[in-house]
């Protein structure tokens, strides 16, 4: 699955968008979550969630497989147990806000995230019902937002019937021609999937291959970046491994899009596995489209071919 950890991290990005402020609850496209559009916010097209075009705020919204729900109840059990999780990703939790009963048992918790030397407006909640939701909102620093309008979205989201996996992934903005002998675990956000060699849908010890595909949140950069720079960066950005040696690089095309091909050495942060990690990352003149294959280090030979028939079959949707 993609970690809960790695959808943290993603940046905030200028984002395109197709629906107008609602003042009726909408169901978000892909999924079976209704949401009150607030005034200024639109829903997000290129993922899970509303967006501001304005300010670039927005509210980003994660379904996470059930098995990920005891781990993520424990977190937000307590403020003090928000904190310390949240702190290794660089969100400082600074207040704790009591949510609706009706929209789910947990407390929200605020605070800030420093991404790029940039202090973020950060707000998390959790709902666990029929699915696992991890919700966020973000925004830049000169956004202001009312605290009662971010609260009042996070107490209008509503599970609906869930969709299949077939729905799902229907949903997403490019295809998977080739799974590669591969097994889908799930989706995110409206445009990540995830996919394993194993029967466990998460792995927190790294046991078992797994593939994330992932296309930046809309406009990633503000110019164009170097390839092979920005390739590395996102390497390292992996945030449940350390990466080791980078051993090859070679120019490919992802998607369609001109880019790069890394593969390195790396060990598990937590169980301390000997991994081997290859990363596709295809880029557009501001996005990106990025592919990571995690594995075993004496599952590689295995894996690997899998790996590259999955990467060799992603396609934008026309």
């Amino acid at each position: 699955m993609m970690s809960f950890w790695r959808f943290l991290s993603m940046p905030l990005a200028a984002l395109l968008s197709v629906a107008t402020a609602q003042a009726e609850p909408v169901t978000l496209p892909g999924t079976s979550i209704t949401i009150e559009v607030p005034e200024g916010f639109e829903v997000a097209r290129e993922f899970s969630g509303l967006q501001n075009p304005e300010t670039s705020a927005s509210f980003l919204i994660a379904t996470l497989p059930a098995e990920a729900e005891p781990q993520l109840s424990a977190l937000f059990e307590t403020m003090e147990m928000a904190r310390t999780a949240f702190s290794a990703r660089g969100i400082d939790i600074t207040g704790e806000i009591d949510l609706e009963e009706e929209a789910t048992p947990h407390p929200a918790y605020s605070g800030v995230q420093q991404a790029q030397g940039v202090e973020f407006t950060k707000w998390l909640a959790l709902y666990t019902g029929e699915e696992v939701l991890l919700v966020t909102y973000q925004s830049p620093p000169e956004v202001a937002d009312p605290p009662e309008t971010i609260e009042a979205v996070f107490n209008s989201i509503r599970f609906g019937a869930a969709l299949s996996l077939e729905e799902q992934l229907a949903a997403l903005p490019y295809r998977v021609t080739d799974l590669g002998g591969m097994r889908i675990t799930g989706t995110s956000a409206g445009s990540a999937v995830s996919m394993t060699i194993g029967e466990a849908d998460i792995d927190p010890e790294s046991k078992q291959p797994f593939l994330f595909i992932a296309p930046s949140l809309g406009n990633a950069f503000v110019e164009t970046p170097d390839p092979l720079t920005e390739s590395a960066r996102l390497l390292g950005s992996i945030s449940t491994v350390e990466i080791g040696e980078v051993e090859s690089e070679a120019d490919v095309s992802v998607a369609g899009w001109p880019g790069k091909r890394l593969e390195a050495t790396a060990v598990d942060r937590d169980s301390r596995r000997d991994l081997r990690v290859v990363q596709w990352v295809g880029f557009s003149e501001r996005s990106y489209i990025r592919i990571i294959g995690l594995a075993p280090a004496d599952l590689w030979d295995e894996a690997l071919p899998a790996f590259e028939a999955v990467a060799a079959g992603v396609a934008w949707r026309q």
